[in-house]
């Protein structure tokens, strides 16, 4: 599931819901909760709508705005401000094993062209060798971080 983002300065949130929206994670959400709620609302939803849904949800704003002031970042005084920061998912999809990256900042899920093997998760080589490409098409630029959504 992709999520075009139309919410300024919120792709930390992206990225989240992206992560959370695919593969073995999603199996993992609590029944009822925020995110399952509108993972079943937007499931059938074209991605325009589904925008929407994000958007008009006075619940996930609120939950957003409380946890995006807790961390340590700098928030911008206005939200439309530009900022030198983004984020983006890497996803093996769970019905053909392939690795997506998913950002809400281009025109739809981008597929990384690697198969990830049934019992391999996305940081196997073939993914992780993905990532490593993306990073690299930013030589000197060390602002990136890598984080993982596992079973404990």
């Amino acid at each position: 599931m992709w999520f075009k983002q139309t919410i300024n300065n919120a792709c930390g949130l992206y990225g989240i819901l992206h992560a959370l929206s695919n593969g073995a994670a999603r199996d993992m959400l609590e029944p009822n909760s925020l995110v399952t709620r509108l993972l079943e609302t937007c499931s059938s939803l074209p991605p325009q709508e589904r925008s929407l849904v994000l958007e008009n949800s006075a619940e996930l704003e609120s939950v957003y705005e409380e946890v995006a002031t807790q961390g340590i970042s700098s928030i911008p005084d206005n939200a439309e401000d530009e900022v030198d920061f983004h984020y983006v998912c890497f996803v093996k999809s769970h019905k053909s094993g392939r690795l997506y990256e998913l950002d809400g900042d281009r025109k739809g899920p981008i597929d990384r062209g690697v198969v990830v093997q049934p019992e391999e998760d996305v940081l196997a080589p073939g993914g992780l060798n993905a990532i490593r490409e993306y990073i690299e098409c930013e030589p000197g630029n060390t602002n990136f971080s890598l984080m993982a959504l596992v079973c404990s």
